[in-house]
């Protein structure tokens, strides 16, 4: 059951990432929306198979964790200074985001 919850909030930020590529305006998408895009794959694939965050216990590993995470912080920041109703579900998807890779870097702490 535990596993089945953790799948779901691994999923989560799936939901407002669509919708704000549903609600886009073309080729002009901000570059929070992209970065989370690019970061929800780069967490699903690194789910799936995880040689795509590199080795274990690598401190490259870590690297591409945190940076993930500082990433999504500056992302969520840059789309909550924009006005529009677009980057404000962009800016929760990328909350949601870092609040995972926050989660996946303790993991890889403790195990």
């Amino acid at each position: 059951m535990l596993a089945v919850l953790v799948i779901c909030a691994f999923l989560t930020p799936g939901v407002p990432i669509a919708i704000s590529w549903m609600h886009g305006s073309g080729p002009k998408q901000p570059i929070p929306l992209y970065a989370a895009t690019f970061s929800f794959a780069w967490l699903i694939a690194g789910s799936l198979f995880p040689v795509t965050l590199a080795g274990y216990y690598t401190t490259l590993r870590f690297g591409l964790i945190y940076a993930n995470l500082i990433a999504m912080l500056v992302c969520a920041v840059v789309a909550f200074a924009k006005k529009a109703g677009r980057s404000l579900t962009t800016g929760i998807a990328c909350l949601m985001l870092a609040t995972i890779w926050l989660f996946v870097a303790a993991i890889n702490a403790t195990v």
